[in-house]
């Protein structure tokens, strides 16, 4: 399998953030106006990431709404996977996409 993953985590006040090792997978972070140091050390984290997009709203949009807006702004192919994350979820190992 070589599936795309399109991994969609809408924050806030959230500074835990994990790597996965599976090569074909996008991760857009949408930060929602956190008020700790969450997306300025996430932004740290992937500066040379080309794969992992963070997003600052300029306005409170809440999770669904956050994931929402990011689905419909990006191209999805049929054979791609879209995982949802929260925040505060996280995935058991480096390697639970590549399995």
């Amino acid at each position: 399998m070589n599936n795309r993953f399109i991994v969609v985590t809408p924050f806030y006040n959230v500074e835990k953030w994990k790597k996965q090792n599976y090569n074909n997978c996008v991760h857009y972070l949408i930060d929602d106006l956190s008020t700790d140091d969450t997306a300025d050390k996430i932004d740290a984290l992937i500066n040379d990431d080309d794969n992992t997009f963070l997003i600052k709203n300029k306005v409170k949009k809440y999770a669904l709404k956050n994931i929402h807006d990011t689905l419909e702004s990006i191209e999805i192919n049929d054979d791609d996977i879209v995982v949802i994350l929260d925040g505060d979820d996280w995935l058991a190992s480096a390697d639970v996409l590549e399995r």
